[in-house]
């Protein structure tokens, strides 16, 4: 990194909804309208993510509903192409786009706002105008490239113009030149943050009361779950000041001849026998049919209507009375959801006008980091309070009790972000071989482990140049950009902050300085030495390690 500043770009997503049509492939496009950016031109339907706990998946199954009205499986999102985009004012962005070819549901036009149209189009006969920037993704697509850089120049239009096309595809691993195996590729994972046993070794440290969620798969959460319950194990069970707060603030309201609660994300039905033992008439949902088998075999309980429902994509709709619910509970789940945003505009939507949704959730404050992704801190909960007519807090414990009333009551306003706030750091994460099929590494002693050449992407830069620089700066290699090749894309998170970083390897190194030589474009297998003790950035490059024996690797 060449300065002090860590640069960041903001995440969008872009659904590519494909289905067969007359005469081939069709793709959905949206035309926009309003006072937006670039009104009038054909556009993927697409957004930014929703803070920096939501990942890239769960944005585009949430944009998807919120904008066509459709509801996309999480399972069903395929990686498409990966696209870095500079604007001709400068600014840069990285785009995920995804293919998705499932969906429940028929797409319309769901914010009129922003939107006047909503057509099918077959790829070989797209629509003009179209935004350059989603033009450059779908030509990306359909070549089949996995990244792809669109720099467009001061001066060029919005829409796209085959004269100016600035769309340059990077090339991807296997699609030239000697590349290593695939335990190197899984190397690169782990030094630039993925951690591959988290897939192979179980899940990682519980959850309060509970097995930790990946809200990446709706469906390998639901089992994992499910294999929980069905185990005989439960989440935490109701604190005597919890239970105190649902009695004493949750009771039926007067004159109502059958109120109706909903429990979301029940469990094994406590809260939900509860609020039937208060008077209620209560359905409960859950995603783990574990959950609903113990929940549905319980004796000595009122009774309570058990339905297997997964709140990020099912639908609620068809449970809620006509006038809508009194009440809707949801218990230590809702910092588990990557778009509880949506989830909880979708509830409000089933309550009535008096209704109350009371959320109960554990406090960053009352538990260790390793749980921070299992709770709300104080600034998450004044964003869930947010644009309702009532809000009280209440604390129980370790959790927090919040009771939102008057759903909706602000009247909304719309308003395009013709540059939305930074939403990632982006990097990359250098892999040189040699001959030997030998990986450099370097050891940083501040961290004590050994890493890769590595760093931060500067504005307007592309990943292939970082790569070519980062490379330069670290190790004293030079490389030409063109041999730069693209390994992978991962996206996690670091501090709060989405972090994406671009996995690539490069094919042909020169030394800068004397004491090495290079056969072919690599190197020859001579340590590296920049400086006199063979440091820089305060990380001692020089080993040459053997792919089968990588530091971790077992």
């Amino acid at each position: 990194m060449s300065g002090t500043t860590r640069h960041t770009e903001p995440i969008d997503v872009h659904l590519i909804a494909v289905r067969e049509g007359e005469t081939g492939p069709e793709v959905l496009l949206s035309r926009r309208a309003g006072t937006v950016y670039a009104a009038g031109c054909w556009h993927l339907p697409s957004g930014h993510l929703d803070g920096p706990y939501e990942d890239v998946a769960v944005a585009l199954v949430r944009e998807t509903r919120e904008e066509t009205g459709v509801r996309v499986d999480p399972d069903d999102v395929h990686a498409a192409v990966t696209v870095h985009h500079r604007a001709p004012s400068g600014s840069a962005r990285v785009g995920f786009f995804f293919e998705v070819r499932r969906w429940n549901g028929t797409p319309k036009i769901m914010e009129p706002e922003v939107c006047d149209a909503m057509e099918w189009f077959p790829f070989d006969a797209l629509p003009e105008p179209m935004v350059a920037y989603c033009r450059a993704g779908l030509d990306a697509y359909l070549a089949g490239a996995r990244m792809a850089v669109h720099s467009q120049e001061p001066g060029d239009p919005i829409a796209y113009d085959p004269k100016a096309d600035r769309l340059r595809l990077v090339r991807a691993a296997g699609s030239g030149g000697p590349l290593p195996g695939p335990a190197v590729e899984a190397f690169t994972e782990r030094a630039v943050g993925r951690i591959a046993e988290r897939i192979h070794a179980g899940p990682p440290p519980p959850v309060p009361g509970g097995p930790s969620v990946d809200t990446t798969s709706t469906t390998s959460t639901a089992q994992s779950w499910s294999d929980h319950y069905a185990s005989g194990r439960d989440i935490k069970p109701l604190s005597d000041a919890e239970t105190v707060i649902v009695r004493e603030r949750l009771v039926p309201p007067v004159g109502r001849e059958e109120p109706r609660a909903l429990d979301v994300c029940c469990g094994t039905g406590e809260l939900a026998g509860l609020l039937a033992d208060l008077g209620y008439t209560v359905d409960g949902v859950d995603h783990a049919q574990g959950a609903i088998d113990r929940a549905s075999a319980e004796t000595g309980r009122p009774p309570v209507a058990y339905h297997c429902v997964d709140v990020t994509s099912g639908d609620l709709g068809p449970l809620a009375p006509a006038d809508g619910f009194d009440l809707i509970t949801i218990r230590r789940s809702l910092a588990h959801l990557g778009d509880r945003t949506r989830i909880v505009a979708e509830l409000a939507g089933l309550l009535r006008p008096d209704g109350t949704l009371c959320v109960i959730t554990p406090h960053a404050d009352r538990f260790p980091q390793s749980l921070r992704g299992n709770c709300l801190d104080d600034p998450e909960i004044a964003v869930l309070t947010d644009g309702w007519e009532h809000a009280e807090r209440v604390e129980a414990e370790d959790c927090t009790v919040v009771l939102l009333r008057g759903p909706g009551a602000r009247p909304a306003t719309y308003q395009e972000k013709l540059r939305p706030k930074a939403a990632a750091m982006a990097g990359v994460a250098v892999v040189v071989t040699n001959p030997h099929g030998q990986v450099l590494l370097g050891w940083n002693p501040s961290r004590t482990c050994w890493e890769l050449p590595a760093g931060k992407v500067e504005p307007g830069e592309a990943f292939e140049a970082t790569a070519v620089r980062e490379l330069g700066e670290e190790t004293g290699l030079r490389a030409a950009e063109e041999r730069v090749v693209l390994l992978g894309t991962l996206c996690d998170d670091s501090h709060g902050m989405t972090r994406v970083t671009a996995s690539l390897i490069i094919g042909c190194v020169q030394a800068s300085r004397g004491g090495c030589t290079w056969t072919n474009g690599w190197s020859c297998g001579c340590p590296i030495r920049s400086h006199g003790d063979g440091c820089r950035k305060n990380r001692c490059w020089g080993s040459w390690t053997c792919r089968r024996r990588l530091p971790g690797s077992g």
